[in-house]
């Protein structure tokens, strides 16, 4: 009977081995490092990322980052998550507004960023006393519609309270481009 046991165990083993190191060669170890400083809740675009060795980076482009990377610091799919993580801030308030999605595809607006917001050609938030952009959901599909989460404080309410009485709708934009 032990001898049973003994060839069970043993047949098991070589089963999961064999199994593991089939797994690993059909999913191999992505390397990648991040070209730039990324904040968290980033949405990640492949120029985001350089590939060391393997292959994958279509396969992170599209998560968000759990947590801040350094350049040149290695992004492993443990970093990444498929939803932002938007803890409340205190003494700020959350706002959704719409993105076109050039915007964010070209890494001109994602998280981290300090934007302006523009509504009806002109500024209703300035560069600087704009808002900070939490994170940029985006649909799936190419023509999908993208979200950014930007955090003001109470103080700069009044004027987008305005903004959002005006057609269309304020829209963050970077402080290098101009309202249109």
């Amino acid at each position: 009977m032990r001898v049973f046991a003994a060839f069970v165990y043993c047949l098991l083993f070589t089963i999961v081995a064999v199994w593991a190191w089939g797994y690993r060669a059909a999913h191999p170890v992505v390397h990648l490092a991040a070209t730039v400083e990324l904040p968290a809740n980033r949405l990640l675009q492949p120029a985001d990322l350089d590939l060391q060795t393997g292959t994958g980076v279509e396969r992170m482009s599209g998560k968000y980052l759990v947590r801040k990377v350094s350049k040149d610091e290695a992004v492993a799919e443990i970093d990444t998550a498929y939803l932002p993580s938007l803890a409340p801030t205190k003494g700020t308030i959350q706002l959704v507004l719409t993105v076109e999605r050039p915007e964010v595809e070209s890494g001109h607006l994602n998280a981290g960023d300090v934007v302006h917001v523009c509504s009806a050609a002109k500024e209703a938030l300035a560069g600087d006393a704009g808002a900070k952009v939490r994170a940029v959901i985006c649909g799936n599909g190419p023509a999908a519609a993208c979200s950014a989460i930007v955090e003001i404080t109470p103080d700069k309410i009044a004027p987008l309270v305005e903004a959002f009485r005006t057609d269309p709708p304020p829209s963050p934009r970077q402080p290098s481009r101009k309202c249109e």
